[in-house]
């Protein structure tokens, strides 16, 4: 009997040779002073004879497994993670034929029962800056801290006066002494002084050869956010006094009542109906700008026995007040309309012919249509919309392109994003830093599903940076900010 057992023993083992086989790996990651979980902690498991090496993160009851299917009859895997103080810890677990589950715990420190842990807040005003230490240690009895301006400080919480504006690397290091313990910690933050000089703003707008009689000026800032606007009824002259140096845009209404159609369309500084082609003012010269004068765009005659109407969506939401232009199709200017109180325009006794209907709302990507009327079709019906919503024919709770925040902000070496996409696209993928300036912009095109992006900014200087998310059709937008 005990032979006919060893017979089909090895029959069984003979059988499972010929197949891939399967090693279990589990365990769990806990704090070695409180036997507590640690959640969100990387393992990384490999094998020695072959290529593998697979990456795990424990979950919140810092758990980890895997499974690793391969041909190997014996072997020896490796796990390993890194401790508090980030030194490597390994264990080494063998497999042969018989014992492939494998449990393995991981006793570590991680940063509660760190002996230091150096931290610190701040509180910055104009060039001011105040820094608190937030660090847990006992016995404390260093502080040396560096402002990434050439100055340091050997106080608990100094006060320090930059002599001008940028991001700064401001590091703390801490040493503590308890009953001969001796530890020390480093904690490094980027904070970025603003330029608080205040500048004033101002020009003349010109309809043809003549100063407008009263109008609107909109003052826009560098990420395109409403931050002031005056009605002018002075020789066609416009204000904005005492405002921090920033990348502005500037947008004039030629009219008296703020949404009142008029010969001369409204117009950007640089002589341009569409926001993203304005030409951006800033203060580099740390001089005020009072000669910042817009020549208003004149509209074409057009009439006849056309119709056009529609809406405007912002996000899904009609959105009054906003004004659509009636363009050719080298888009000139035909004539432009204000949406009313329900987010509805209309353009009555037009030419037949085909034409551009676009949404011109500062900052916002809206799509451009293309439509014909002629004498057997001459009424159109249009809906234009900002490029945030769902894509016309999917279902309005399904969102065509999904953009995840940027990863991880901040940033050292590679920042990555995460977009979802319901259908394949063309993407353009623009950086900017804080003055406006582009940096780099690359196109992708993209099949329906999850991607992530990866951008190296490694050779990027130091400060606050944003990343412009379109579609090649201008039907999607999106901005996120990442410090570097």
């Amino acid at each position: 009997m005990k032979k006919k057992f060893i017979i089909i023993l090895s029959l069984i083992l003979i059988c499972l040779s010929g197949f891939p086989q399967t090693v279990f790996v589990s365990g769990f990651v806990k704090n070695i002073i409180s036997n507590a979980a640690i959640s969100n902690h990387k393992v990384v498991v490999s094998i020695d004879t072959i290529v593998y090496h697979d990456t795990l993160y424990t979950d919140i009851n810092g758990y980890f497994s895997d499974s690793i299917s391969n041909q190997l009859q014996a072997g020896t895997v490796m796990i390993n993670t890194f401790d508090c103080n980030g030194v490597t810890i390994d264990s080494l677990k063998n497999f042969d034929s018989l014992h492939r589950t494998l449990n393995v715990n991981l006793l570590i420190c991680d940063s509660i029962s760190k002996p230091c842990n150096a931290d610190f807040t701040d509180s910055i005003s104009g060039y001011n800056a105040w820094f608190y230490d937030k660090s847990s240690a006992s016995n404390i009895y260093s502080w040396q801290w560096t402002f990434g301006d050439g100055n340091n400080s050997n106080i608990q919480n100094p006060n320090h006066i930059f002599t001008q504006y940028g991001t700064f690397n401001v590091c703390l290091i801490i040493s503590s002494d308890s009953l001969g313990n001796s530890c020390s910690d480093t904690i490094c933050k980027n904070i970025t002084i603003i330029n608080q000089t205040k500048y004033n703003l101002g020009g003349q707008v010109f309809a043809g050869t003549y100063p407008v009689k009263w109008g609107f000026a909109y003052l826009y800032n560098s990420i395109t956010n409403l931050t002031d606007y005056m009605y002018f009824d002075t020789l066609g002259y416009y204000y904005f006094p005492q405002i921090f140096n920033d990348n502005y845009i500037v947008k004039i209404f030629p009219d008296s009542s703020n949404c009142e159609v008029t010969q001369y369309a409204p117009t950007y500084f640089g002589n341009t109906l569409f926001w993203e082609q304005a030409t951006r003012i800033n203060f580099n010269d740390s001089i005020s700008a009072y000669d910042k004068d817009v020549n208003l765009v004149l509209t074409l005659p057009n009439s006849g026995s056309g119709y056009i109407n529609g809406d405007y969506r912002y996000n899904g939401t009609l959105k009054p007040c906003t004004e659509i232009l009636l363009l050719d199709i080298n888009k000139f200017i035909i004539t432009y309309a204000f949406t009313d109180v329900n987010g509805n325009f209309n353009f009555n006794n037009i030419a037949y012919g085909t034409y551009i209907l676009h949404a011109e709302d500062a900052g916002v990507i809206t799509n451009y249509e293309t439509i014909t009327i002629s004498a057997n079709n001459p009424t159109a019906i249009v809906q234009l919309y900002n490029a945030i919503l769902s894509v016309l024919n999917f279902n309005d709770n399904i969102a065509a392109i999904k953009v995840s925040d940027v990863f991880p902000n901040p940033v050292q070496q590679e920042l990555n994003i995460n977009i979802e996409l319901a259908y394949s696209s063309n993407l353009i993928i623009e950086l900017y830093n804080i003055l406006g300036k582009k940096i780099i912009e690359n196109s992708y095109s993209l099949t329906n599903g999850k991607h992530t992006i990866s951008i190296p900014v490694d050779e990027l200087s130091k400060g606050i940076y944003f990343i412009h998310v379109s579609s090649a059709d201008n039907k999607f937008s999106e901005v996120k900010r990442f410090i570097k």
